[in-house]
């Protein structure tokens, strides 16, 4: 029964922390006036919202390598008696590039391009554009 109930702790605990893992803050500074902008990012769900001038800019960005890679490695030692194939898993790695899209309810776009670094969160650094060719350096953070 006790193991019972440390299972369910730690899956409660787990599921606490990963939720406040998913939600990041994005920062950005315009390199010309330096406006700040805010915004927040969901890794798991890989959304993110922005508001810039009055307008709310939304939408989805890309990870490469994407999150659910899987690196299958063949070991060639041919096949074991029940007839597959011996392979292996390789990590993916911690460290790519992403980029964002994000659209407001008036058509206007915002584009970023970013470098991105998992350990305790997520850290991600470089630059947006909007459609007026305005540049922002960019940096999204999870804090715990």
């Amino acid at each position: 029964m006790r193991t019972n109930i440390k299972r369910i702790c730690i899956m409660c605990l787990s599921m606490a922390f990963a939720g406040c893992a998913t939600e990041s803050t994005i920062l950005m500074v315009s390199r010309t006036g330096h406006q700040v902008v805010k915004g927040t990012a969901n890794w798991l769900e890989q959304r993110a919202n922005i508001s810039l001038n009055g307008h709310v800019y939304r939408g989805n960005y890309i990870l490469t390598p994407s999150p659910q890679t899987t690196i299958i490695i063949n070991n060639n030692e041919g096949e074991k008696k029940d007839g597959h194939q011996p392979a292996s898993s390789a990590p993916r790695s911690l460290n790519g590039t992403g980029k964002m899209l994000l659209l407001s309810d008036e058509g206007d776009a915002l584009r970023c391009e970013f470098s991105y670094e998992e350990s305790l969160g997520i850290k991600a650094i470089g630059i947006c554009t909007d459609a007026s060719q305005r540049e922002f350096d960019l940096q999204i953070d999870t804090s715990f």
